[in-house]
């Protein structure tokens, strides 16, 4: 036994339909009217928010001693996306946000802790238990949890760049909070950089003191040969010998040439003699 199902084609009245829409068009232009009020009510009640975007490059910061015995500068790594993401984490880490928050005075706007100035609505929202009270909560945490809802750090796409984005009701707060947040960040790579520094500094210095002192006793042990063997030193950092040995050169060129000028001035008495010149 087969089951057949036919679709009946429905055909629309165009002349009725439009005969209805003349009908009640009073009524869609009312409808229309106070939807179209509703969303310019809504869109003037609503609070701007303005965006400020700061870049910062991220690299390495090994150094000539924190680098592995071998490289050179074209061999200092590179960070990688998980590197990236990393800083990514550590710039929107609690300590840098208290930083910031701390030189700014988040903690004394509305924007940041709602308990400073509530509305009604949100107190009777509380009251009815439809929304956590704000005050169980440290206020320190509530300024946190605003900035965290208001920032956004992500990584520029196939670059080493990191964007800090901050929201804000006040243009000139957004850029000096996202500003904030790269002085802040640079400020403990910095630091990082310091104690790195600091580190080798302290692992070098056992090894420093030590070429120190075999540089004393080599000196030691060079004196001493020297006097042992009358290596004594003479001016101009010479030995003894050798200076004396070149002041005899100089002392013999002088007599050298003294007795080339006497016998010089006596060939010529000889040949005057010989030609009958006066003795005078």
């Amino acid at each position: 036994m087969s089951v057949q199902s036919a679709a009946a084609d429905v055909d629309v009245d165009l002349r009725q339909l439009f005969a209805s829409l003349a009908r009640n068009w009073l009524r869609i232009v009312l409808v229309t009217l106070v939807v179209t009020g509703l969303a310019f009510a809504l869109a003037w009640l609503a609070t701007p928010y303005y965006k400020a975007t700061a870049k910062l490059e991220i690299g390495s910061r090994e150094s000539e001693y924190t680098r592995p015995p071998g490289t050179n500068d074209d061999d200092k790594p590179i960070l990688d996306e998980q590197g990236v993401a990393t800083q990514v984490q550590i710039i929107s880490s609690p300590d840098i946000l208290k930083q910031v928050a701390t030189k700014l005075n988040l903690d004394k706007l509305p924007e940041f802790d709602e308990t400073l100035k509530m509305s009604a609505l949100g107190r009777i929202l509380v009251l009815v238990g439809l929304k956590s009270d704000p005050f169980d909560i440290p206020p320190e945490e509530r300024v946190l949890n605003a900035m965290h809802d208001k920032l956004n750090v992500y990584a520029v796409e196939k670059t080493r760049a990191i964007a800090i984005e901050f929201a804000s009701k006040d243009p000139q707060l957004a850029a000096d909070v996202a500003n904030g947040i790269a002085i802040a960040y640079i400020a403990s790579k910095s630091d990082a950089k310091l104690e790195s520094n600091a580190a080798a500094t302290d692992f070098l210095a056992p090894e420093i003191a030590d070429l120190q002192n075999r540089v004393r006793d080599a000196e030691a042990k060079v004196a001493a040969f020297r006097a042992q063997s009358d290596l004594l030193m003479g001016g101009n950092n010479a030995v003894l010998p050798t200076q004396q040995l070149a002041e005899l050169s100089s002392e013999l060129s002088r007599v050298r040439a003294s007795r080339a000028a006497a016998e010089a001035s006596a060939e010529s008495v000889r040949r005057a003699l010989q030609n009958g010149g006066s003795l005078d």
